[in-house]
């Protein structure tokens, strides 16, 4: 009896360790998951860039592609918070992302956001670019008031 108990204690003991090593080789790089079909239940990491300003909107992004994650789960994060995230992708006003957000993980607070610098306004609308911190050097706004006061 007293063998079997501590064969089950070791069985047991197993078990979370292969639902760890499962989840660290089941993330995906935002890039690929940005490929594969809508409902796909998929694991990334990466780097909040925005915050309470979207509401349960998120957006984040690692070293070469970003995406939205929408989800009352991600209220508390802010921009620099490193996490891992696990959701279904799916699409919103032609925005890919991820909801429902089925868990997430903080990993670390304060990371530097990578921002891309884009000298065309037309660049932005590439794929590549979409939910991902850029920069536009030299962007003047035109103003609108005689629009408006025209009514």
């Amino acid at each position: 009896m007293h063998g079997i108990r501590i064969g089950c204690r070791k069985g047991l003991s197993f078990i979370p360790l292969l639902f760890v090593t499962i989840s660290l080789f089941s993330q995906q790089p935002i890039e690929e998951i940005r490929l594969l079909p809508i409902g796909s239940v998929v694991t990334t990491s990466g780097t909040i860039t925005s915050g309470p300003e979207y509401g349960q909107l998120r957006y984040l992004q690692d070293d070469h592609a970003g995406i939205a994650a929408y989800g009352v789960l991600l209220a508390s994060f802010l921009p620099g918070d490193s996490i891992n995230i696990t959701g279904v992708i799916s699409k919103y006003r032609g925005e890919l992302q991820l909801s429902p957000v089925l868990s997430v993980e903080f990993i670390a607070g304060g990371r530097q956001i990578k921002t891309l610098p884009l000298d065309n306004l037309e660049d932005s609308s590439h794929p590549e670019f979409e939910s991902r911190k850029v920069i536009f050097s030299c962007v003047g706004i035109a103003s609108c008031e005689p629009t408006l006061s025209e009514g």
